[in-house]
């Protein structure tokens, strides 16, 4: 077995993936707001965000990409501030509806997902309404 197949073998089996479905529900003013987003997370040098070629792909990078995006990067953002390995992400799973879902649940579900998937705990995340829903870690640096 050639020295390239034994370190490329060794990278896959130690490989540290996780995943986490986090479902993102609150009401406020008479407003319900709503989103589920399935994260995996890859311990890799190689940071990205990639997404799984799920129906409607194209339609949910336009309306939840950015606001996706964001939610991943300051929970992985945190995550490297307390010390954390390097990783990337990919999309598995978006659920939205048409009446509830809105950029603000879309972030919170996505920092929850991610979070969660690096191996942190939800109990560190405080959801916020200031006009739209945000998501804020506490954990300690």
């Amino acid at each position: 077995m050639s020295s390239f197949f034994k370190k490329h073998i060794f990278k896959f089996i130690c490989e540290k993936i996780m995943k986490h479905i986090s479902k993102f529900l609150k009401h406020k003013n008479g407003r319900c707001s709503y989103a589920c987003l399935e994260i995996e997370s890859i311990e890799s040098d190689e940071e990205s965000i990639v997404w799984s070629d799920i129906p409607y792909v194209d339609f949910y990078k336009k309306e939840y990409g950015e606001y996706i995006d964001k939610g991943i990067l300051y929970a992985y953002d945190k995550h490297i501030k307390n010390g954390g390995e390097k990783a990337s992400f990919k999309i598995i799973n978006l659920v939205e509806t048409a009446s509830d879902t809105d950029n603000g649940a879309v972030k919170c579900a996505a920092v929850s997902a991610t979070w969660q998937a690096l191996g942190h705990s939800e109990k560190e995340i405080e959801f916020i309404y200031n006009d739209i829903w945000d998501a804020v870690i506490n954990s300690e640096l």
